[in-house]
């Protein structure tokens, strides 16, 4: 058989085969003392990629090689072998044929990779969360460690946390001067071999690469992360990736800065807040953002002067952005600036990216489409028909933690404390001895003074469900929104409990996309790519933090039997996230709806019914009505119809079940709609 993309034709004798579908013609000659196949093109010799690209075969190459090229050498064979020991015989781990095709086409790229003989691509590979995913990678690290015929290979990990370093120096078995560790935490460097060029395995985390690379470093040139001189040959990178980070910065965001700037220059503080106060007069414009470059230095030493991380965000936003023009979009009442800065060094490539949620994410799409840059690994889904998935309608935003903002506070310490409540009633129903994980929005701590743990505060949703709780022999653990990847502590907990969803503002879902796209200032981002990244963000997350748990695991293919999954969130109102998300996230699982024994609709009353009543008579006619016009209606100044009707717990619900929208243009007053 003939075949257009490698050299089989010539072993087999065939004269000059002529690749289908080519309207430039390519001469095949045959080197007398190494066969292979050369191409030219009017007479000048191009290589095997120039050939695929000039000839828009690039993707069909790679679909070719991926039905043809499933053969494991000798280092994937042995990264196999023991594997399936492994899983077998330790982890009690029963992937079914297909899920095992996906795992060899991991080590295949690794093997790839190590012999250097793959293409510069991203590879992705988006098998299930505990599907054996990062036990490939290891296996084959530990295989390729023992075999001389790669003593010259070096391995990069990129990884997500810090934490993950040391389980998997655990894991691999590694000896100290097999392996280095760079961080910026001194105990965790000096696990390994102190002088980093000669260690076989290097472990960084993935916020290294990107600060060495956001000034447009090549991965080449980064000597921190070389092996004997040269780049690392072999590169995985753990968990999620996006191609480019994305930088917003709002009007608050930046006033937020001005005292920190005032370090620098008075001149830069005058700017910056000239540049703030007009920012809303410019939504859904284009505007170019201040030029700093002769104030802001080195990027580490700028975002240095800021103490809290949302300052930090913005300074970083303001540094990359400089003088650059870019696009202003509304979120809630404030114009909020937006674009993104390319983090992965041009020739990173090949590297094998392992994440779960790569079959569920917009951002992998755009990238693949845009940027033609990732090449898909089979990865087959995982069954969920062990799953029961408990749905409890009730608004839990991360807005109602925030327990800081004195106006708000009564009324979100009423809503945290009946998520409390709900989360109480749930944890009744399941039986004494399951232990349960809850995974919630980050909560406020201190340090206990007798023991040195952290704590969580008086009145955070974990101290209110641990007072209120029946203290049995069951083990109750709570992780928050940040920390719900990359561990496998919670492995055997059957139950877990999700008290809200993990979401960003549309700005940054906006400028997420816009990176992955590597689209430009003026190219169209439509309201479908915007939903679509909504979407599958949200679902992204969701499948991380549920793979915390028993989930995680398979057994002939799917999760063990028996898991429980409650999820607390609103289906309503531009916040929302419709429940039919869930079985795409978790296929085959059971969804059925949840409500705590004795719970009622809420009973409004006073000022806060009358406003609905204004408000519902308006949406329902078609029409819709101000502020002013409900104010003026319950004869309330503005102040008091803010703080006792629009921030009242009751009015918010109300808004968010009845799908109310709501929108405020500068120096207008608010007006509500169907």
């Amino acid at each position: 058989m003939i075949n257009r993309f490698d050299d089989i034709e010539l072993a087999l004798g065939f004269a000059e085969p002529m690749p289908i579908g080519i309207e430039e013609p390519v001469i095949v000659e045959r080197e007398l003392d190494e066969p292979r196949v050369r191409y030219k093109v009017n007479g000048v010799e191009i290589s095997f990629d120039e050939h695929l690209r000039l000839n828009g075969l690039e993707d069909e190459y790679r679909k070719w090689k991926a039905r043809n090229g499933d053969t494991l050498g000798k280092l994937g064979s042995a990264t196999i072998a023991e594997t399936e020991r492994v899983f077998r015989d330790e982890y009690k781990h029963d992937p079914n044929a297909e899920q095992w095709k996906g795992l060899k086409e991991i080590a295949k790229v690794y093997e790839e990779m190590a012999e250097g003989r793959a293409d510069k691509a991203f590879y992705v590979s988006s098998l299930p969360t505990g599907m054996g995913k990062t036990t490939i990678a290891k296996q084959s690290t530990k295989a390729l460690l023992a075999d001389s015929e790669f003593k010259n290979v070096g391995v990069i990990y990129f990884l997500a946390r810090l934490e993950e370093i040391e389980s998997l120096v655990k894991d691999m078995d590694l000896k100290p001067d097999e392996f280095a560790v760079w961080t910026h935490r001194d105990e965790l460097n000096a696990l390994g071999n102190p002088v980093r060029e000669e260690a076989r395995v290097l472990f960084t985390t993935q916020k290294r690469l990107e600060g060495y690379s956001k000034g447009g470093t090549h991965f080449a040139a980064m000597k921190e992360l070389r092996h004997k001189g040269k780049p690392r040959q072999v590169r995985v990178w753990d968990e999620a990736i996006l191609p480019a980070l994305e930088l917003t910065a709002d009007m608050d965001g930046l006033y937020g800065l001005l005292h920190g700037l005032s370090k620098i220059s008075d001149d830069l503080r005058d700017t910056i807040k000239r540049f703030a106060d007009t920012l809303e007069d410019h939504v859904d414009e284009f505007i170019t953002m201040p030029d700093i470059d002769e104030d802001k230095g080195e990027l580490f030493g700028f975002v240095g002067l800021f103490a809290e991380d949302w300052q930090r965000k913005a300074a970083e936003a303001l540094w990359h952005l400089s003088g650059h023009v870019v696009r202003v979009r509304r979120v809630g009442k404030r114009g909020v600036t937006l674009g993104y800065e390319d983090i992965l060094p041009a020739d990173l490539a090949p590297m094998l990216i392992l994440d779960a949620s790569a079959d569920l994410r917009e951002t992998y799409r755009f990238w693949e489409d845009h940027r033609r840059t990732l090449v898909r690994l089979n990865s087959p889904k995982k069954s969920y028909a062990g799953l029961t998935i408990h749905h409890w309608e009730m608004p839990s935003g991360s807005h109602w933690f925030n327990l800081r903002d004195k106006r708000k506070a009564v009324a979100n310490a009423k809503q945290i404390g009946a998520i409390a409540d709900g989360v109480v009633k749930m944890l009744a129903e399941i039986p004494d001895d399951e232990d349960v994980l809850v995974v919630t929005h980050k909560w406020e701590t201190y340090r206990d003074r007798q023991t040195g743990k952290e704590k969580a505060k008086q009145g955070t949703l974990p101290a209110l469900i641990e007072a209120r709780r029946d203290q049995g022999a069951r083990r109750v653990e709570f992780i928050n929104y940040g920390r719900h990847t990359a561990t496998n502590a919670f492995q055997d907990f059957k139950h877990v409990i999700l008290a809200g969803l993990l979401q960003y503002n549309d700005a940054t879902y906006e400028a997420m996309g816009r990176g992955a796209k590597r689209a430009s200032v003026e190219d169209e981002f439509d309201s479908k790519d915007l939903k679509a990244m909504r979407i599958t963000e949200i679902s992204h997350h969701t499948r991380q933090a549920v793979g915390r748990g028993a989930t995680r695991k398979t057994i002939n293919g799917g999760c063990p039997e028996g898991c429980h999954l409650y999820t607390i969130f609103s289906t309503r109102g531009r916040g929302g996230f419709h429940t039919k998300e869930l079985l795409t996230i978790f296929p085959d699982a059971t969804l059925v709806d949840w409500k705590p024994k004795g719970e009622s609709e809420r009973r409004l009353t006073g000022k806060v019914l009358k406003a609905v009543e204004e408000i519902r008579s308006a949406v329902q006619s078609g029409r819709s009505i101000t502020t002013t016009e409900v104010r003026n209606k319950l004869q309330m100044d503005r102040s008091n119809f803010r703080n006792d009707v629009v921030e009242h717990i009751d009015f918010k619900w109300f808004i968010e079940q009845e799908r109310v929208g709501y929108k405020q243009e500068p120096g207008r007053p608010g007006v509500f709609f169907g």
